[in-house]
């Protein structure tokens, strides 16, 4: 099963970018699980229309194919929204085949997060972050215990570290929440948990799916079948682009298509990594 995790970075889900976005591969005979980033920066094409901008194809970031299935854009007419939008987007560039989509905003995160006590985490840099014009460490490096709101920060900041420092620090905390929730006291509570939360959470899961996973997460060992994929930072490049849908040049990674369609393809019928 090939599920499509992203993190918006709004309130809601009425508009947002897809700020950090991941693909997660569930291999229900083995009992394993790969996760692989995808750098919101990636210079794609978009199936969609901006009226008297763009007609059928939209270049743009990967990230803005999530921001232009939003509702509140009225450019994407389709039931699944954006996290559709965003799945049509990787089949259209990199035939990467989508099963299912979860999706969650910057409040429902924090929620989560301060629901389970927090997250304890070795960062390995400080995090810094920027203010009129000057940046300031936000965290140290080192071991920390985050609440949801701290949380959401290391998430998002990416002053000095660009977006694959920003992707690991994800990483990290995704790994925390993990380590938590597969542990036999949040195995105990994670079906309250998605009770609780399955209202406030975009996803395209049934009740019965859902119940499959939460087996699934009952036989997993977090550290020995659980694999947090790094991207290969040596397939894409910073790059400028003019970005014709909003008339400005986008600072952007740009790779060779084929390659990343070979990469992704590899990831999804699991042979890489």
């Amino acid at each position: 099963m090939i599920i499509q995790v992203t993190g918006v970075n709004a309130v809601d889900y009425n508009m947002g970018l897809g700020d950090a976005i991941r693909i997660v591969r569930v291999d229900f005979i083995h009992g394993k699980v790969d996760v692989l980033p995808l750098p919101r920066d990636l210079w794609v094409d978009v199936p969609v229309s901006l009226p008297g901008r763009t007609e059928g194809i939209t270049p743009g970031k990967l990230s803005q194919a999530y921001y232009y299935g939003s509702p509140g854009t009225i450019y994407y007419d389709g039931e699944d929204q954006s996290p559709g939008l965003l799945a049509k987007t990787l089949k259209l560039n990199f035939d990467l085949e989508v099963d299912h989509y979860l999706s969650v905003n910057t409040k429902i995160f924090r929620k989560i997060v301060d629901q389970i006590g927090g997250l304890e985490v070795t960062l390995p840099r400080d995090v810094y972050g920027h203010h009129k014009g000057e940046r300031y460490v936000y965290l140290k490096a080192g071991t920390h215990h985050l609440d949801g709101e701290q949380a959401e920060m290391v998430a998002r900041l990416r002053t000095w570290i660009g977006d694959f420092g920003r992707m690991e620090n994800q990483s990290i905390l995704l790994k925390a929440l993990a380590r938590k929730l597969l542990s036999p006291q949040g195995l105990k509570e994670l079906p309250g948990l998605i009770d609780i939360y399955q209202e406030d959470v975009l996803m395209s899961f049934t009740p019965n799916q859902i119940s499959k996973l939460i087996c699934l997460a009952a036989e997993i060992d977090w550290e020995e079948d659980l694999t947090f994929v790094p991207f290969p930072e040596d397939m894409v490049e910073g790059d400028r682009v003019y970005d014709e849908a909003h008339d400005y040049n986008a600072s952007v990674l740009i790779g060779d298509r084929n390659e990343l369609r070979t990469l992704l393809l590899s990831f999804q019928v699991g042979i890489w990594p």
